[in-house]
């Protein structure tokens, strides 16, 4: 019952009358009888200290154990129950039981501002330390609850969803049951629409349920939370947007749905490699579908585990398939996903793919309504190997790109074989002077050449016709005009749904653009012989020629004029190709050229470092990679006829079978290949975009979603986004390496540099960039910790899996008290084991173990001795 106004004033003598007396008018009898007098006072006070400069207030009460009531007090902001809740419970707060009450709106709109009494008890997780959550929890109330008063709703709700979904991956949530039924029952109480919750206790639950009732615009008005023996009795009494109760029945019913499905949905963010927008995208499809005949059918599918699991994935994957694929046609998606988790895949069979394809065109009428059919077919196949791609962990980066590639070649060889129909129609078959038919071949190069495709790869190719002459229609046209106008329609009719996705690419034509967009023989001959124009990059490109389409015979007359002019043993001249290469790397890889970077940057959080790479320029990453094996093919194919192939794989098995490159170092440069095309695959996925390869700053939420979208999972040791970065630390250096063993440390672009694993992997490097890496890394005396990070090295395979290591232990060494004693003492300890390489693959599994070993070598020599 509330107490009278008199009462409340001699309990709160200070405070102003007008707070009181709101007090009284807005909170119901119920929060009066379920505080004490002197919890009342406590509140009242922190609510008058509030201000838009400082919008909360927390007050801790401990309890036994690991028990704790906290509340938490704050102006009101949409979506506010589920933030608080979610930071709750990503910091291992368990909430057992609750009230929660907020000022009541006032009929005529008078008053200030509404405010909250949120009141939880609970019991913090066995490995959460009290005190330290209490620090953090205020911390993360205070900077949410800013950006809700600063109008940044969405902002709050992204990092507060991002930290769930980081705990919940942790939990390994796929090994309990979490979808316990709910029972959710829905009525008028006191002038509101009372929710009751009866359900199974699980991580996370009310953050579940709130963000599910949050993302319709439901206020939630007033909580009362109970938790026994695991079962949990919630009351939630909720306003639609306008303040009112929800009244109409269909209304309800699709509350009920959709709540649930979403409350089941969220247990599955982990999985998402960006789980704020799944959610949203999830929402919206549950929205659409409440009322289409497939309802059914998804609620069947949604309630499965694995199903929920995989959307997970798919719906955080990517703005580009949620835009262009899913959101306007989420319908299409239930036929396939359901065969989909009963174990089969979404694309087609390479076996069927072209018959998939040919039966397409054949119920077309036109020459247009053909190639609508032709795009749509393309469109559609990329999305279904994409989505495999995103829900099949077993598909690695060399099945995806031959998957794509086939697609690609089939797609040619369709559309060049209806262009080339349509123009003979017109102008008649094209001839020789000699009264021959003129025949043609299309050859792929670049990532389409060397099966290498990835997401948003274009096509790269070369329209080559065996001879001059003219067409025999009445209309004639010389061979060069209607190849060219065969090339230009190519390019025209194979549309591309966004830029970089699967566009045809002539430019590596010879003469480029200042030539014809289909090229003679002749023209080929002289453009590549050893006299001819041809720019070393040009020449070093026909390494991944390769015949795709038209007349067999001519294709395969292409590849050994290729194989004559480029593999003859004449010298490449490889000094204009580091040229190009550090004109690509200022280009591409310098900040003024990194738009992700200023994009980004603007999410590091306050101290948070800033690091420019490039995924595909940086110095050791994807180029470097692909010229010089390229290189090494041209220099040694001549007698070693293996390395004549345009898939990188198997050039690099063929130069260690010749001997030019050691077993190891081809295994790791194929690892390196494949991790760098992995990293590719996923910027493109998460920009939509072939262009912007740089990485995202460490610290940004896009770096997380980046690691996630690359299969990098939460462990109890180690961050998706530290996986990542060790790991593009380590391949890079691998490829560093192998281009100084080969060509020299001068041939990489940009600065000299590098990591900790360069100083385990170089044979040669400089002094001077050393001694920079090192004292980045913490260290003093520079040459002794160079003598003991190549001792602790070793050699051979020891050595490239201590690479890796070096890199994960750069961060413990960096912030340790003494970067210097630590590795000396590490380097002391190693060389008294039996077996180093068993203690390198120990801490690289546990990396928490590595970390603490150098924290006692760093802080104590009586420690380390001992």
């Amino acid at each position: 019952m509330k107490p009278a106004p008199h009462a409340l004033q001699e309990l709160c003598h200070e405070l102003p009358p007008a707070l009181l007396a709101e007090h009284l008018a807005r909170l119901d009898d119920n929060y009066f009888d379920f505080f004490q007098p002197a919890q009342i006072q406590r509140h009242l006070r922190a609510l008058a200290g509030l201000s838009p400069a400082a919008p909360s207030a927390v007050i801790f009460e401990p309890g036994p154990g690991r028990r704790m009531a906290c509340t938490v007090m704050a102006f009101d902001y949409p979506a506010l129950f589920s933030l608080i809740t979610g930071l709750m419970a990503a910091g291992g707060f368990n909430i057992l039981a609750g009230e929660i009450f907020t000022y009541a709106r006032r009929p005529d709109g008078a008053g200030g501002r509404r405010m909250i009494i949120d009141y939880f008890t609970g019991e913090l997780d066995a490995e959460a330390d009290a005190a330290g959550w209490t620090v953090e929890f205020e911390k993360s109330i205070g900077a949410t609850i800013a950006l809700l008063e600063n109008g940044k709703l969405e902002e709050a709700r992204r990092r507060v969803n991002e930290m769930v979904a980081t705990r919940l991956a942790g939990l390994r949530l796929a090994d309990l049951p979490v979808l316990y039924p709910v029972t959710l029952d829905l009525g008028p109480a006191d002038g509101y629409t009372r929710l009751r919750v009866m359900a199974q206790d699980t991580p996370a639950f009310l953050f579940a349920m709130s963000s599910a009732l949050a993302l319709q615009d439901i206020s939630i008005e007033r909580v009362r939370i109970r938790t026994e023996t695991g079962r949990i009795t919630d009351e939630i009494d909720v306003l639609d947007r306008d303040g009112r109760p929800l009244s109409d029945p269909a209304r309800l019913d699709r509350l009920k749905f959709s709540a649930l499905l979403t409350k089941q949905f969220t247990y599955f963010l982990g999985h998402a490699p960006d789980p704020y927008a799944a959610l949203c995208r999830f929402e919206h499809m549950v929205e659409s579908i409440i009322n289409t005949p497939a309802c059914g059918a998804w609620a069947d599918l949604l309630a499965r585990p694995d199903a929920l699991q995989e959307l997970a994935r798919l719906l955080g994957a990517s703005d580009f398939i949620w835009e262009d694929f899913i959101r306007l046609q989420y319908e299409s998606l239930l036929p396939i996903l359901q065969p989909h988790v009963a174990g089969r895949r979404f694309a087609h069979p390479s076996a069927g793919l072209r018959r998939a394809l040919q039966t397409e065109l054949d119920a077309a009428g036109g020459y247009e309504e053909k190639f609508q059919r032709l795009n749509a077919f393309k469109d559609r196949e990329i999305f279904r190997i994409d989505l495999d791609h995103i829900l099949q962990p077993d598909i690695d980066v060399r099945a995806f790109a031959e998957s794509l590639t086939q697609l690609a070649e089939a797609v040619i060889q369709a559309a060049a074989d209806l262009i080339y129909r349509m123009l003979v129609e017109r102008h008649g078959r094209p001839g020789t002077v000699a009264g021959l038919e003129t025949v043609w071949a299309i050859c792929g190069l670049g990532k389409f050449g060397g099966v290498a495709m990835g997401y948003a790869s274009d096509i790269e190719l070369l329209l080559v016709y065996n001879d001059n002459g003219s067409t025999s229609g009445p209309a004639p046209l010389s061979n060069a005009e209607f190849f060219d106008s065969f090339a230009r329609l190519l390019a025209e009719q194979v549309r591309a749904k966004r830029e970089g996705i699967f566009h045809i690419d002539l430019r590596l034509r010879p003469y480029g653009n200042s030539g014809p967009l289909a090229s003679s023989l002749e023209s080929f001959c002289r453009y590549y012989a050893p006299d001819g124009p041809a720019q070393a990059y040009e020449r070093l490109a026909l390494v991944r020629l390769r015949h795709v389409a038209g007349d067999p015979a001519l294709g395969a007359r292409v590849e050994r004029l290729r194989d004559e002019f480029i593999y003859s043993g004449r010298q490449l001249d490889v000094s204009s190709l580091r040229r190009l290469r550090a004109k690509q790397w200022a280009a591409k890889a310098e900040p003024a050229a990194a738009p992700a970077v200023a994009r980004a940057e603007r999410d590091i959080p306050a101290g948070g470092g800033r690091r420019l790479d490039n995924a595909k320029f940086s110095p050791g990453a994807l180029v470097d990679l692909e010229y010089d094996v390229q290189i090494l093919q041209v220099m040694h194919a001549q007698h070693f006829p293996k390395l004549r192939t345009p898939r990188i794989h198997e050039a690099l098995e063929a130069l260690a079978e010749l001997g030019v490159l050691a077993a190891d170092e081809s295994r790791e440069l194929a690892g390196a290949y494949y991790f760098l095309r992995r990293l590719i695959n996923g910027l493109r996925m998460l920009r939509g975009s072939a262009r912007d390869l740089c990485l995202p700053p460490e610290g940004a939420p896009e770096f997380v979603h980046l690691a996630r979208r690359m299969g990098y999972r939460q462990t109890p040791e180690m961050t998706p986004e530290r996986q990542l970065r060790v790991d593009f630390g380590t391949h890079t250096a691998t490829v560093r390496a192998f281009v100084e063993r080969h060509f020299g440390r001068a041939a990489l672009p940009g600065p000299p540099g590098g990591n900790l694993a360069d100083l385990v992997l170089s044979e040669a490097l400089p002094s001077d960039v050393s001694r920079k890496i090192l004292r980045a890394a913490g260290f003093q005396d520079c040459r002794r910790a160079l003598t003991n990070l190549r001792r602790l090295a070793g050699e051979a395979a020891r050595r490239t899996a201590f690479a890796r290591l070096a890199v994960l232990a750069g961060d413990s060494l960096k912030h340790s008290a003494d970067p210097d004693m630590a590795l000396n003492n590490w380097e002391r300890f190693t060389q008294s084991l039996p077996d180093a390489a068993g203690h390198y693959a120990l801490l690289l599994s546990q990396p928490r173990r590595l970390e603490i070993l150098l924290g006692i070598f760093a802080a104590s020599q009586f420690l380390a001795d001992t």
